[in-house]
């Protein structure tokens, strides 16, 4: 079923992401003011600083972060329902690159996910990674919102999370899955038809991957499919904060 090639597995890690951290960190830089026991220590050749900060009552709990030429987004999630059963909004910020607040919108849910389409430079955000899940998209340009929903609810139970790019079509992390084991898809390719979004399966949360350590081929048993990205050959590179035994 898998169009993509068999990831690299350690028994540790499902897999070793190639980012910087201390980038992050100067970006959305936080200190023991925040309520932080230990200040964070910044690797050699960073430093640490304040990019923004949160407002309280209005946006709090920072989580996607997504950069489009000089401008910088941040999508809060204020501790809201990942479900989106409460009925709360979340708030995404256009900052300059010197932290100056510039723009915001409002989306429908728990945001849990935001990317940048390199392809048509519109900014992807998804809600709801528990459950109930649907896609708002950005023009940066004419700052114009589209609310997208879902032709049918994930295969896996639960909704979507984290979202890449590669090659002109958009993938999606299927999070929170209804069964252990998750033989549902942990990966499944988006595509915008109308306002609704519909997916194909792309790969498996039980698929056959490569063992970095050993050689051996395993059989995976995602069971929250997380984070992603694309590597710079074009693979997909996701995590999994649930993995089970295989």
């Amino acid at each position: 079923m898998s169009t993509v090639p068999s990831p690299m597995i350690s028994r540790n890690a499902l897999v070793a992401s190639v980012v910087s951290v201390a980038s992050a960190a100067m970006l959305l830089g936080v200190a023991p003011a925040f309520g932080q026991a230990n200040a964070p220590l910044a690797a050699d050749g960073y430093t640490l600083s304040v990019f923004a900060t949160g407002v309280v009552g209005q946006y709090t709990h920072p989580d996607s972060l997504a950069v489009f030429q000089d401008h910088v987004y941040i999508a809060y999630g204020d501790g809201n329902d990942p479900t989106g059963a409460d009925g709360k909004t979340n708030m995404v910020v256009e900052y300059t690159r010197a932290g100056q607040k510039v723009y915001s919108f409002t989306v429908k849910g728990h945001n849990d996910g935001m990317k940048v389409n390199p392809y048509t430079h519109k900014l992807w955000v998804m809600q709801n990674e528990d459950a109930n899940p649907n896609l708002v998209v950005f023009d940066p340009v004419t700052r114009q919102t589209t609310l997208y929903s879902f032709a049918a609810p994930p295969q896996a139970g639960g909704g979507y999370d984290d979202i890449t790019f590669s090659n002109g079509k958009a993938y999606l992390s299927a999070s929170n899955p209804a069964h252990n084991p998750n033989s549902e898809p942990a990966i499944v390719q988006a595509t915008l038809v109308g306002t609704t979004v519909v997916v194909t399966p792309v790969l498996e949360g039980t698929a056959a991957a490569t063992d970095i350590l050993t050689g051996k081929t395993v059989t995976l048993n995602l069971q929250d499919p997380d984070s992603m990205t694309t590597a710079p050959g074009g693979n997909l590179v996701l995590d999994s904060q649930g993995i089970r035994s295989w």
